[in-house]
């Protein structure tokens, strides 16, 4: 028969062994979390720092641009107004503003074309997205040649703002077809006669292709793609990938990036700064 201290000694020594693994287990966890934890927060601090840079990247120097803005029946004023006008605004936050920058104005065409936005009205950015948000919706046909031929005439001329030297850039946003496709494309031909580079966006699936890609112009080399694009619906106008092609696109025309002044981060405080998590 076992005494009773020899059968308490075993018991005792049963429970250290298995409190030995628990204490193992819960110190393996705890390493296990903190590892995860650390290497979760060096991610987020990584990412926050490349998007910080991203966000940053502005274009400088000079170019006369004419965003022309199809507000036709078939856009409808919820697409115009709340998904083309704001992606057009947050383009213009992509690059200096002002008379020694980047200038920028809006034409509107459907039945008829005008000018809501001329070169010369803004001197900031803050001052034109404004503006820019604040444009109305009228409706009306597809006549795309009016307002290509308002451009030439009017909106890239000296009397609205463009400088002499600087590049003229017309950027077409449309979603169907023109009433008049052979005077829409004999508009842009003239268009480009004059030294303007025209950049068209086709959206959603009842455009007319052709149109649309014979309205712009080539890229620097002959040999190069046209500068035309299409996106398959009006959200897509509001991707971040949409305005960071079209910003660069009309960007090397004439100038380039410029990164902001950024918060100097030495290495060994951001290491010293993970280490302490």
């Amino acid at each position: 028969m076992m005494s009773s201290s020899n059968f308490t000694e075993k018991k005792f020594k049963s429970q250290d062994r298995e409190g030995g693994k628990n204490t193992f287990r819960f110190c393996q966890l705890s390493l296990t979390q903190t590892a995860k934890m650390r290497i979760l927060t060096a991610s987020l601090l990584f990412f926050l720092f490349a998007v910080s840079i991203t966000e940053a990247e502005k274009c400088e120097g000079k170019r006369d641009i004419v965003f022309l803005l199809d507000m036709s029946g078939s856009v409808g004023e919820y697409n115009f107004r709340t998904t083309m006008l704001n992606t057009v605004a947050k383009i213009s936050n992509n690059f200096y503003i002002g008379p020694y920058n980047t200038q920028i104005g809006v034409d509107v065409f459907s039945t008829s074309a005008k000018t809501s936005i001329k070169l010369k009205d803004y001197r900031n950015g803050y001052s034109l997205n404004r503006a820019i948000r604040r444009i109305k919706y009228e409706g009306g046909y597809t006549n795309t040649y009016l307002g290509l031929n308002h451009v030439r005439r009017h909106s890239l001329s000296y009397r609205y703002g463009h400088r002499s030297g600087v590049p003229r850039i017309a950027i077409v946003l449309t979603d169907g077809k023109s009433q008049h496709k052979s005077k829409t494309l004999t508009a842009a031909r003239n268009l480009k006669y004059a030294g303007v580079k025209i950049f068209s966006v086709g959206i959603g699936y009842g455009i007319d292709w052709a149109e649309v890609h014979g309205i712009a112009s080539y890229g620097r080399k002959r040999a190069a793609q046209k500068l035309s694009l299409m996106v398959q619906n009006f959200k897509e106008l509001n991707t971040s990938s949409f305005r960071h092609r079209i910003t660069n696109m009309a960007c090397n025309v004439g100038s380039f990036i410029k990164r902001k002044p950024l918060p100097q981060l030495r290495p060994s405080k951001f290491k010293g700064l993970i280490s302490k998590i």
